[in-house]
């Protein structure tokens, strides 16, 4: 049995991962970090390697907050190598959105780059994602849609000269 198809054991639907998460993207780095190294203990399988990325991740910007360059660069590079490795996308996390993120970061680094311009690492659900930009075009569609009416009640009021207040 694959343990993708069991959800009730993915670590995922742990309690424990929605805390590291909103450790994580509030930037509190070593805080997520033991959250998320108890559930990686716990963990097998390709999650588990997926979880380790972003514990890399986390344990790259405690070394940053404290300075240490190398040790940040080596774990964002190792972090990216399990990240883009294990894209499970059924896991429902944006992996592809850390990574790029993480490997902006790495780029930087390398080249000795300031990192104050580049956005910290997010965790996040695909489904928040994909329902953030749904509403951005329902919201869209209904501007355009008022608009629309808009404009046709104004050349309506121009044409027939009747009067239509707004």
């Amino acid at each position: 049995m694959n343990p993708m198809d069991n959800e009730d054991n993915l670590f995922i639907n742990d309690a424990r991962f929605e805390i590291g998460m909103k450790l994580f993207n509030s930037c509190q780095w070593y805080k997520s970090h033991d959250v998320f190294e108890e559930i990686w203990h716990e963990t097998g399988g390709p999650e588990r390697q997926l979880l380790q990325g972003i514990l890399q991740v986390a344990v790259a910007q405690v070394h940053l907050e404290n300075s240490n360059i190398n040790g940040a660069t080596i774990l964002y590079g190792e972090a990216l190598g399990r990240l883009k490795k294990f894209q499970l996308s059924n896991l429902g996390l944006d992996i592809e959105g850390l990574s790029k993120c993480v490997s902006k970061r790495l780029e930087l680094l390398q080249v000795g780059k300031d990192l104050a311009g580049c956005s910290v690492p997010i965790l996040n659900f695909l489904l928040k994602i994909l329902l953030a930009s749904y509403s951005f075009s329902v919201e869209r569609e209904m501007i355009s849609y008022y608009f629309s009416c808009y404009i046709f009640l104004i050349f309506f009021n121009f044409k027939y000269k009747i009067k239509v207040q707004f």
